[in-house]
């Protein structure tokens, strides 16, 4: 074979690949949007947020954050809520990947932040459990 040869080939070949990732991304990204979940993590990120600026000073607050339909939706697919609290921001994850990370004012030492499945008479509630500790205050 000739190098003119070669070199149309290599490049169909590149072409292909690059056109392959990229169709890929674009499909894995309009799967996680379409479904609802990103805008979920967002809104419970954001909530969340707001909620821990407002806590209290008082040592001992517990909150039980309600995730029900972004819960279900996670589920479907087989994962397991997440949250994570670092310093002052925090990640919610509802799906494999990133999740969506926010941040609030206040300084707060958290002593737990899980996903918990509480179960009632009929039904069953799917929360974002916080217990916080003292030293609160703003930033």
């Amino acid at each position: 074979m000739n190098k003119k040869g070669i070199e149309l080939i290599m490049g169909t070949i590149v072409f292909m690949i690059f056109n392959l990732v990229y169709f890929s991304v674009l499909f894995i990204f309009v799967s996680r949007v379409g479904s609802g979940i990103a805008q979920y993590e967002e809104l419970y990120a954001k909530q969340l947020a707001l909620i821990l600026d407002r806590v209290d000073s008082n040592a001992g607050n517990e909150i039980y954050f309600n995730i029900n339909d972004g819960a279900l939706l996670s589920e479907k697919k087989g994962f397991t809520p997440k949250i994570n609290i670092e310093g002052n921001n925090l990640n919610v994850q509802l799906i494999q990947g990133r999740g969506y990370e926010y941040s609030f004012f206040n300084k707060l030492n958290i002593d737990k932040a899980e996903y918990v499945v509480l179960e009632e008479k009929f039904e069953k509630k799917r929360t974002f459990h916080l217990i916080i500790k003292g030293d609160v205050g703003i930033k």
